[in-house]
């Protein structure tokens, strides 16, 4: 079983919102800090273990959302 310790985490976007703006790179420390600032679970749209494939769900919300035309 191979242990998972830094993720990608995407967050829902708004309308005026850019990629960089719903997804980090976190470890559970960094997790801790986010919820400690506010961010709440509702706010989370899935936690990936590669990049591409959270960078790939992110434009599909920012698309969804309105904030891009197209990918």
């Amino acid at each position: 079983m191979r242990k998972v310790s830094k993720f990608w985490v995407v967050t829902k976007p708004i309308k005026k919102f850019e990629l960089i703006d719903i997804v980090f790179h976190a470890d559970m420390k960094r997790m801790e800090l986010q919820f400690k600032g506010g961010l709440l679970g509702k706010e989370i749209i899935g936690i990936f273990t590669t990049k591409n494939e959270a960078e790939k769900v992110a434009k599909m919300a920012l698309l969804k959302a309105g904030a891009i035309d197209k990918f």
